[in-house]
């Protein structure tokens, strides 16, 4: 018994795979297990602006996009620029990819509020958006075929 042991230990790796190391495997393996039972995962429906000493909470129906601007990130409501504390990348992850879509390093859309996609030469693509200044945002290159599967053309 104590020579297989022995053997078991000698054949069994003493570390673990780089990958199995990764900190965020749990979390990762828990969101897998969720999605595999179907279980849906519970998106916010409001995100908090820092305004001075007070903070405003925004419904995201409401948001038309996300832009970062001077290493801030800013929500856009209504044509006004709300300050928020995390970065695109993180809104990426946090919010509802059905209603979400990245298009840019710096720019995160809410799909709900897309007006018209125009096209222009060399393959680059602008959307603009139901808001009152119709604003343009640039789609880029890397991302455009993720936007026309996402919008269904």
């Amino acid at each position: 018994m104590t020579r297989a042991l022995k053997k078991l230990d000698r054949l069994r790796p003493s570390a673990k795979p780089e990958w199995q190391n990764n900190p965020e495997l749990p979390a990762l393996l828990k969101d897998l297990a969720a999605s595999l039972r179907g279980e849906r995962t519970e998106y916010p429906r409001r995100i908090a602006s820092r305004v001075g000493e007070r903070i405003v909470f925004l419904e995201l129906d409401a948001v038309t996009h996300f832009v970062a601007q001077d290493k801030l990130t800013y929500a856009l409501v209504g044509g006004r620029q709300h300050c928020v504390d995390q970065t695109i990348a993180e809104l990426e992850q946090r919010l509802d990819p059905a209603r979400f879509l990245r298009v840019h390093r710096s720019a995160l859309v809410n799909v709900d509020w897309i007006h018209e996609v125009n096209s222009w030469f060399a393959g680059r693509v602008v959307l603009s958006l139901k808001d009152p200044q119709r604003t343009q945002i640039p789609v880029a290159r890397d991302r455009v075929r993720s936007l026309k599967s996402r919008l269904g053309f």
